[in-house]
């Protein structure tokens, strides 16, 4: 892998574990792992669900990679399983949400 980047993203669906409960496990993983990274100063980033019942969580989330040192986040749309609760947004959810940020860059891109 010469002179290729590689960027580090840990899943992460909420800002607190109640949200992030919602469709995912392992709130306290991520949480242990942005500290870590924050600790070695390596960047990392956040892979975020868009869903209906975690949008409005959405600023909180950026306020939570900020001060955990999380460089960017990747928005994902929700795609359905068999058996999943169809919380899969449409362009509507997000445009009436002000949180609407696609990726948000918390620090220059020369940092990492």
């Amino acid at each position: 892998m010469d002179n290729k980047k590689v960027h580090i993203t840990f899943s992460l669906n909420g800002s607190i574990q109640e949200i992030n409960d919602k469709s995912r496990d392992g709130y306290d993983y991520a949480v242990n792992a942005f500290q870590i990274f924050k600790e070695l100063s390596i960047p990392c980033g956040i892979n975020w669900v868009g869903r209906k019942d975690n949008v409005g969580d959405f600023e909180n989330l950026i306020k939570f990679a900020e001060e955990n040192g999380v460089k960017w986040i990747n928005v994902i749309s929700n795609k359905l399983s068999c058996g999943e609760i169809k919380s899969a947004m449409a362009y509507e959810d997000f445009a009436c949400n002000k949180a609407c940020v696609l990726r948000k860059e918390i620090e220059d891109e020369e940092h990492y």
